[in-house]
């Protein structure tokens, strides 16, 4: 971070290949020549760093945190629980997927939950094979918003996006 580019210092290395962290299927030993030397970061007091530290380990000030409200095409399923309106949205988009959704053996009722609440609109507007265009999103969205003249807008806006 502090050199704001890849470098590796030389030394040995080894590569381990697998399915994951646990099921390993291969291992490699590496040497690596390099002229690079790595900075130092800077220590962190705790396991959780505080802004001050973590703006130092990313090399640059935290972004400001971006507000949920108003409601967008970005905003995620999850985050219209702001709103009254908007849990019980959220409740009828979970439930809609849920049914829709084969996903296999592979996902289960928590997953394809975390799945679903972290899934921006305009993913929900997508999936929904025609069914639903952003020009109801962005009513829906006014709605939220409460934004009587984006509510009563006629048309359907669907501003290029594809929507099937």
């Amino acid at each position: 971070v502090a050199t704001k580019e890849w470098v590796v210092e030389a030394g040995r290395y080894e590569l381990l290949v697998g399915t994951s962290s646990t099921q390993l299927h291969g291992r490699l030993p590496v040497v690596l020549e390099s002229d690079d030397v790595v900075a130092p970061e800077p220590p962190v007091a705790d396991l959780v760093a505080n802004d001050e530290e973590f703006a130092a380990l990313l090399g640059r000030p935290i972004p400001p945190p971006v507000p949920v409200r108003p409601f967008t095409r970005t905003t995620t399923i999850g985050e219209l629980a702001a709103s009254r309106a908007g849990r019980g949205l959220a409740a009828l988009m979970q439930a809609g997927i849920t049914r829709r959704a084969s996903w296999g053996e592979e996902i289960d009722d928590q997953m394809l939950a975390a799945v679903v609440q972290g899934m921006p609109l305009r993913g929900f507007v997508q999936m929904a094979g025609g069914a639903l265009t952003f020009g109801h999103l962005d009513r829906v969205l006014a709605a939220l918003n409460g934004d009587v003249r984006g509510v009563l807008r006629r048309g359907d806006r669907r501003d290029g996006a594809a929507v099937r």
